[in-house]
């Protein structure tokens, strides 16, 4: 009777431990998203979670299988207040995985969201993945100094090739002296391509700079751009469209940035390969696949 009691008394008794434990909170489910769920190897992946600090202390892990056996690799991470944890993937690691978090109360780990990270080779001219991505993750930075002029080219620093042209409507505002000055509008003049990009008649439009001579090749050139671009109150409202492509419309929201933000060893080449200093730069999220784009305006 011993013998046969002692086994039940052993399962009460953990039992009775761990609903002693006032620490111990079990999450089935983690309110946690990522910026996106398909990501380049190397790169860098923004998890938020609400609260906004639930993951600050906590060790992030990305789980994979060799020889049938599952492994819990941990991730170098980092805490950013107000936006969430930035995490890097491995170098060595491609596949569908999923990320977990430490369970510290409980044990164990706590499920945060599934991951493809995929070669380089992958997001090149890729019919969803074609503008240019900055390696690493950029955290804005909450006061920045606001360009004078929007209209221009805006290229991209991690391709010389793609570029956006700009074309903000006129507006006319009383002057100083009782007059009327023309300044530009928060709205872009929308893209035609029969229109192509001119300073004061042009409209907006996405392109290909045609370093390479192949413009027409690319599924980004001569695509039109509609929005608001508000250098007042610093914020980028933008829709791509690529419908002549066969493709959809692609939307980005964003604002300006200092150079300051961007990560250590940043590619400042200028278009076509060029040596120009870069000023003024503009970070754009895309609400279609959550995938930053860095542009900055050919003074």
């Amino acid at each position: 009777m011993i013998k046969f009691l002692t086994p039940i008394l052993l399962f009460f008794s953990i039992l009775l431990v761990l609903s002693c434990n006032p620490d111990c909170e079990s999450y089935g489910v983690l309110n946690a998203e990522i910026d996106t769920n398909v990501k380049e190897v190397g790169s860098e992946v923004l998890i938020k979670t609400q609260p906004i600090d639930f993951l600050a202390d906590r060790k992030i892990y990305m789980q994979r299988t060799i020889n049938g056996q599952t492994e819990n690799v941990l991730l170098d991470s980092r805490f950013e207040t107000d936006f969430g944890v930035v995490t890097t993937l491995k170098t060595d690691m491609t596949g569908d995985f999923q990320l977990f978090t430490e369970d510290p109360d409980c044990g164990g780990l706590i499920p945060i969201s599934e991951l493809s990270v995929r070669e380089h080779s992958f997001f090149v001219n890729h019919p969803i993945f074609m503008t240019p991505a900055p390696p690493l993750l950029i955290i804005p930075s909450p006061i920045i100094t606001t360009p004078a002029h929007i209209f221009n080219a805006w290229f991209s620093p991690n391709n010389p090739e793609y570029c956006i042209w700009f074309q903000p409507d006129s507006i006319d505002v009383p002057g100083p002296n009782g007059d009327t000055i023309r300044q530009e509008s928060i709205q872009l003049v929308p893209g035609d391509v029969t229109t192509p990009p001119s300073p004061g008649n042009g409209s907006s439009l996405e392109f290909s700079a045609g370093c390479n001579g192949s413009q027409e090749d690319d599924l980004f050139h001569n695509n039109p751009v509609t929005g608001i671009i508000d250098k007042f109150n610093n914020v980028i409202q933008i829709q791509i469209d690529r419908t002549s492509k066969g493709l959809g419309i692609e939307a980005f929201r964003g604002e300006f940035i200092g150079f300051s933000k961007l990560p250590g060893g940043y590619n400042r080449s200028a278009p076509c390969g060029g040596d120009e200093e870069q000023k003024t730069f503009m970070l754009l999220t895309s609400q279609n696949t959550g995938r930053q784009l860095i542009m900055y305006r050919n003074e």
